[in-house]
């Protein structure tokens, strides 16, 4: 995948393992989601194996490989960072935070963000208001979960993975919805962010997890 198509398509690490060149540290890319009120995504990280996850800017990873064998079988950088270098575009102060919006067409939202006038952070979390309104999913029926502050997507087999990520992990984990606390499980689950304060009154929780 060439420098362009990365700017254009970012997601496309979620799932490998990648290097936080900020710590040095190496895990997964759970997902490249809004983090509280940052203004720009944050990249969201978790170790391998397991551990505590931990969260940098996404201009800091960048995507290692697990060579054949070898003398002493490391792992080596096949591509540098850079994922976000963009050429000259236009900025504007965002009309409901402090942050500042773009119309770089990363993830296709640039017009979008023009028109309103709106930073991608805010953008994203009104699109989040948009499942609520339609009964805490999105159009294809996926159920939103909020939990602790934190905005998940889960789905079935039948309906598949939201078009926007194209990859997730295995979750299996059981929750309730805070509603009618019957108990069901989020078989495959999408970390979407942590929703910033200005949009906690608009987007409670909604559910609770059963495990850790």
């Amino acid at each position: 995948m060439n420098a362009t198509s990365m700017l254009h398509e970012p997601h496309w690490l979620i799932g490998r393992l990648v290097r936080d060149t900020l710590s040095g540290q190496i895990g997964v890319l759970r997902a490249i989601a809004p983090d509280g009120d940052t203004p720009e995504p944050a990249a969201w990280l978790i170790p391998e194996g397991g551990g505590t996850e931990w969260t940098t800017t996404p201009r800091s990873i960048e995507p290692v490989a697990l060579p054949g064998p070898g003398p002493r079988n490391e792992r080596r950088t096949v591509q540098r960072s850079g994922l976000y270098l963009q050429g000259r575009i236009a900025v504007f102060d965002c009309k409901l935070c402090a942050g500042r919006g773009t119309d770089a067409e990363v993830g296709g939202v640039g017009e979008r963000l023009v028109r309103w006038k709106v930073c991608r952070s805010c953008d994203f979390w009104l699109t989040c208001m948009g499942y609520r309104a339609l009964g805490d999913q999105d159009p294809d029926g996926r159920r939103v979960l909020r939990v602790a502050g934190r905005h998940y997507m889960t789905w079935t087999e039948e309906q598949g993975c939201p078009p926007e990520i194209g990859y997730t992990s295995r979750s299996d984990r059981p929750y309730v919805m805070l509603e009618d606390e019957v108990v069901r499980n989020a078989r495959w689950l999408w970390l979407m962010g942590s929703i910033p304060e200005r949009f906690r009154e608009q987007l409670p929780d909604n559910a609770r997890f059963l495990t850790p």
